[in-house]
């Protein structure tokens, strides 16, 4: 079992409510980590900015694995995929079938897995498989 996952993705100009989503990751995640942070726990964080920014670097810098949801673009996202690529830390990226990925983000050396899905009970299943995959590593 890892002992932390860090799930980055789109919040502040997301067009629609990716609660369902964010939720559909933490809960699968847990099955594999002793801890979870996910963009709800971003949006719930009650300090600062400047808080928030060294809580979540914290997180994409001692994370065992980090999984970006990257069907949006979003600036902090990348910033926090940024830490966890100086720590070497595994990236497993998903987004949704037809979404347009930054090439930043696919050329990142500790990328290990990019799955695409078409709803969110499929989205489950494959992060599950590539979570298994990476623990006996």
């Amino acid at each position: 079992m890892f002992e932390r996952i860090f799930i980055v993705g789109a919040i502040t100009n997301s067009p629609t409510d990716r609660t369902a989503l964010y939720s559909v990751l933490a809960e699968t995640c847990r099955s594999y980590a002793k801890q979870v942070s996910s963009p709800l726990d971003s949006i719930e964080f009650p300090g600062s900015n400047e808080e928030l920014y060294n809580h979540v670097i914290g997180w994409a810098f001692t994370a065992d694995v980090l999984v970006a949801e990257a069907s949006m673009p979003s600036t902090g996202a990348g910033m926090e995929i940024q830490e966890a690529c100086r720590n070497h830390i595994p990236i497993i990226v998903v987004a949704e079938t037809g979404s347009t990925i930054s090439s930043l983000v696919l050329g990142v050396p500790d990328l290990r897995a990019l799955i695409y899905y078409e709803n969110l009970e499929q989205l489950r299943q494959m992060l599950r498989e590539e979570l298994a995959r990476l623990q006996v590593r």
